[in-house]
């Protein structure tokens, strides 16, 4: 419970996501690079200690919830800024919300429905599937710094715009 109130939180430092930002780099992406790159080392430190962590009447309960504190205050900065970005560049479409649900359930889809389905038919391991994660998070991360552009304002747009 402790570990999930960043999200609860956020609107203490959301305020700061959507005013302090580098405005060569973007007002979104400014906060998003950083936080997902930061997140993809998180779950990749994770992969290696989770077992260790969880281990069967060793339970480090402490270091669990302080790590998943930390990763839950990167993923509700995260949020605020993805959540910002989308209100800002859907704004005229009238998408904004439906790309937001459909971002977020085909997420929670892939990170618990699809992890139990490959690991209850010993496909994979949790901490594979962490390092795995790791990876998505720096790559498409890497991908938004180097090739999105937000464009005026801090709307969207690919960098040919």
């Amino acid at each position: 419970l402790l570990s999930s109130w960043p999200f609860s939180l956020k609107i203490l430092w959301a305020p700061i996501v959507d005013s302090v930002y580098n405005k060569r780099f973007g007002r979104r992406k400014s906060w998003l690079v950083p936080v997902q790159l930061l997140l993809g080392i998180g779950l990749y430190v994770l992969s290696s200690c989770i077992d260790t962590w969880l281990e069967k009447g060793n339970l480090d309960i402490t270091k669990l919830t302080g790590a998943m504190f930390c990763m839950y205050f990167l993923a509700a900065t995260q949020d605020i800024a993805v959540d910002g970005w989308a209100l800002t560049m859907l704004k005229a479409t009238g998408w904004a919300s439906i790309c937001n649900t459909v971002g977020q359930s085909l997420g929670i889809l892939i990170a618990s429905t699809g992890y139990f389905l490959l690991a209850s038919h010993g496909y994979i391991t949790l901490p594979a599937f962490l390092a795995y994660a790791s990876v998505a998070f720096i790559v498409a991360t890497i991908f938004v710094a180097l090739f999105i552009n937000e464009g005026e304002g801090g709307g969207g747009g690919s960098s040919s715009d």
